[in-house]
C-alpha cells in the first residue's frame, strides 16, 4: 500500500481491493472497488449512486471482517464510459490497526 497526502484524522493509504457493500436489511449487495482506506473510512468506485448519511455495510474480499458505516459523500466521476460513482464513507467505528 503506498500512502496518499491528504490531511485527515486518519492516515490514508492506496489500497485497489474488491470490496461488497450493502444497505443493512436490504437484501442487496454490490460490488465495487476500493481506491483508499484508513482506520476511519475508505473511498471506492461503484455504478450506483448513494445519499449522504445511508447506512452501509462494507466486506474486503480478501478480509473476513464486515463494516458498518455511513456514507459521507457521493460524486459523479466524470470522464467514465458508463455512469460512475466515487463514494466516501465513514466506518461506525475506527477500524483498530
Amino acid at each position: 500500500m503506498e500512502k496518499t497526502t491528504e490531511k485527515r484524522a486518519f492516515e490514508r493509504f492506496e489500497d485497489r481491493a474488491e470490496i461488497i457493500y450493502g444497505v443493512p436489511g436490504s437484501g442487496s449487495f454490490a460490488n465495487a472497488k476500493m481506491f483508499d482506506c484508513s482506520m476511519g473510512g475508505m473511498f471506492f468506485k461503484s455504478k450506483y449512486a448513494m445519499d449522504p448519511g445511508t447506512p452501509i455495510s462494507i466486506r474486503i474480499n480478501h478480509l473476513c471482517s464486515i463494516f458498518d458505516a455511513k456514507v459521507i459523500r457521493c460524486m459523479e466521476m466524470l470522464g467514465e464510459k458508463a455512469p460512475e460513482y466515487g463514494i466516501g464513507i465513514q466506518y461506525l467505528e475506527p477500524v483498530a490497526e
